[in-house]
């Protein structure tokens, strides 16, 4: 056989199998569906996009060292001297479960420079709330905000989520940025300042690691200051640097204590609040 005659037997071979497989992505409707596709891939890219409120104007407090507490530190003598501000959980591990120290680590928190709260997050798939996540973002935020009033605590109070595999994400990334959009939105039209809580890796698998527009809080584990230091200065979350940094101490007792200080450079507007504000 030619060379001139096997270049035409595979050139027919070729337009032959590229004709099959048109037909099998035109009959099985995948062509249609590809601009749909694409917008959805594009809505997971686009992150998570919050309009602020106006916040309340707030000096960073000195000293620039706070802690934040729950549940796990209900039996932990909370410290005073040295402290400026301190974040204290909302809910009690997952939402819309109770903190039973709420009462008293807040009394606590008002004898400092500035506060602010957080709340637990969590995705589960297959549960009757699931098939829409925005819809659950929302009422797991409106829990937040009826526990927030019921505790007497101010209108404009910086909210936090905290965002970590401890709990549940079982859904895709797509459903849980869309639960996790809902819910900041939900508090930021309450009148509330909002942020995440998380480290780069932690929100990397639960949310593919999209962008984010508020402000963020960066947890990097046992470790002391001079760590959080070196941390502000590089990338936080979605490659953004971090306005908060944490860090957790073992105490002599062998609980943990968790620090944190707010970045060189960063105003404090909208992360803390002070009390009587």
């Amino acid at each position: 056989m030619s060379r001139v005659v096997r270049l035409l037997v595979t050139v027919a071979v070729v337009v032959a199998v590229v004709g099959v497989l048109a037909a099998i992505v035109l009959g099985s409707g995948m062509l249609r569906s590809l601009p749909a596709m694409l917008g959805q891939r594009g809505a997971h890219a686009a992150g998570v996009t919050v309009v602020q409120p106006s916040a309340v104007p707030v000096a960073v407090p000195d000293p620039n060292s706070g802690v934040d507490v729950s549940f796990p530190q209900c039996q932990v003598e909370l410290p005073s001297e040295g402290v400026g501000f301190a974040i204290v959980g909302l809910t009690g591990g997952r939402p819309a479960k109770d903190q039973p120290c709420l009462s008293e680590q807040w009394a606590w928190a008002q004898g400092l420079i500035a506060a602010a709260v957080y709340v637990n997050t969590e995705f589960i798939a297959g549960t009757p709330d699931a098939g829409d996540p925005a819809a659950l973002g929302r009422a797991d935020a409106f829990d937040g905000l009826n526990r927030i009033a019921a505790a007497g605590m101010p209108e404009a109070l910086p909210v936090w989520l905290d965002v970590e595999t401890e709990n549940t994400w079982s859904g895709t990334q797509a459903q849980h940025v869309a639960y996790l959009n809902a819910m900041l939105m939900t508090f930021a039209e309450a009148g509330h300042p909002v942020g995440v809580y998380s480290t780069p890796t932690l929100w990397r698998r639960i949310t593919g690691g999209v962008e984010l527009d508020v402000p963020t809080w960066v947890a990097i584990g046992r470790n002391e200051r001079s760590a959080a230091e070196r941390t502000c200065s590089g990338r936080g979350l979605a490659g953004t640097a971090p306005h908060l940094v944490q860090w957790v101490e073992m105490l002599p007792d062998g609980r943990l204590l968790d620090h944190d200080l707010i970045c060189p450079g960063t105003a404090a507007t909208g992360l803390l609040l002070a009390p009587g504000q």
